[in-house]
Parts: C-alpha cells; structure tokens; sequence
C-alpha cells in the first residue's frame, strides 16, 4: 500500500498533517443529534466508534449517557482529542477522559477485546473513507465486535461519476443492505438529494451527491 492509497494509515497521516481534513468538522453531526435516541435498545451503552479522528460526536455521545469508544490509527487526530497524551497506533494505546475513550491502532487489527461486545456502534465516516476492497472485512468487524439486539447508526454519501474519485467513496443504500443485510436488520432512516458535496467532485464529473442515514440491528437476542 502506497501513501496515497486510503487503505494505508500514511494516506490519513499525511492528510492529518497538511491539515486537508475536509471531513473533521467543528460541530456534532445533525444526523447524530437526530437519531440519537435510537441507538441503545441492549442493556449497556457502549458505542463503538470507528475510524473516530478527532470528532466531536464522541464527547455528545458521553453528554448523552453513553460510552464511546472510538478507534484512530493516527497519531495526531488522538492528540488532538487528548492533549499531552503520547499515543501510539503500534503499541494499541489507550485514552480515556471526561467519558471518552480512544483507542489508537488499526481499527481492523487492534485488541477491542477489553470493551466488546458493544451495545450500540455509530459510523458518521468510516465506510466512506476506506476503499470498496476493505468493505466486506469492515462489516464482518463491525459484526463480531457488537452484541446481540445492538444497534448502529451508519451515515453515508452516495453518488454518480468515477469510482477512485474518493474518499469520501459513494456507499449507496443497496450496498448498505449487501454488507449488513445478513447479521442486520436494516432501516433507512432518511436520504437527502442534492447535498452539498466537496467542491472536488464537481470538477471530477460527479453529479446525483446525496446523503443517507441508516438504522442497522443486530439479528438475535
């Protein structure tokens, strides 16, 4: 895997670096807020969070009774969301403050052990940010790392026009059902046409950008 290749943790390093981080955003998610209320039928609260960065949504997720756990290979993201930790993605380090949790490693190698199963996972840009070839290990980890009954909010983008034009990659609500359908009962919660997309994608010949919030639970009990 090469630097600019979104499988490689140096692809997301080096964005982090640059300070091209489009997708880090200095408020909560809208969809999050909406939607919150339905993400912990299953006794416990913890949530996982992959691919978390330096998101706000962890600390509203904390306001809102729950345990975040989020999960970020990149160094510079963890410090951001816990200053003068020395985090280490090869060592697996742990954070914890104010209710909030991060573990820095490789979402799809590192130990959750210690936290599973969750109770509920929330998913605003993990799924769009790895490439199409990564997503059928990310679902199979999303499912072996959540409980029976547990739910999980999966926010997505979808689109027409080139298929490397991302990240983020387009996830359309048929692929949602392909990856999940067969641990998860899914639920689309809304799609929204016409959303604002990155300014990029225009130039790249992308057009129908929508967004899309979906309900995913867990089969069984």
């Amino acid at each position: 895997m090469t630097h600019s290749d979104p499988a490689s943790p140096e692809f997301w390093r080096r964005r982090w670096r640059e300070g091209r981080c489009g997708w880090h955003k200095d408020d909560v998610n809208e969809k999050l807020r909406r939607y919150v209320g339905r993400l912990s039928p299953a006794p416990g609260r913890r949530v996982l969070v992959p691919l978390c960065g330096a998101s706000l949504d962890l600390g509203f997720l904390a306001d809102a009774g729950f345990e975040p756990v989020g999960v970020e290979v990149v160094e510079d993201a963890v410090a951001r969301l816990f200053p003068g930790a020395e985090p280490d993605a090869s060592a697996g380090t742990v954070h914890t403050r104010d209710g909030v949790t991060v573990v820095c490693g490789d979402f799809f190698a590192c130990d959750l052990s210690p936290f599973a199963p969750f109770a509920a996972f929330y998913d605003r840009g993990a799924l769009v940010a790895i490439p199409p070839r990564l997503r059928e290990a990310y679902a199979r980890r999303i499912e072996e790392l959540v409980a029976k009954g547990a739910r999980g909010l999966v926010v997505t983008v979808a689109y027409d026009g080139p298929a490397d034009v991302g990240p983020p990659f387009s996830v359309p609500a048929a692929e949602i059902e392909r990856l999940f359908g067969g641990a998860f009962e899914v639920e689309v919660l809304e799609s929204v046409p016409d959303a604002s997309m990155p300014g990029s994608f225009a130039d790249h010949g992308v057009t129908n950008f929508s967004e899309g919030a979906y309900l995913l639970t867990r089969r069984g009990s």
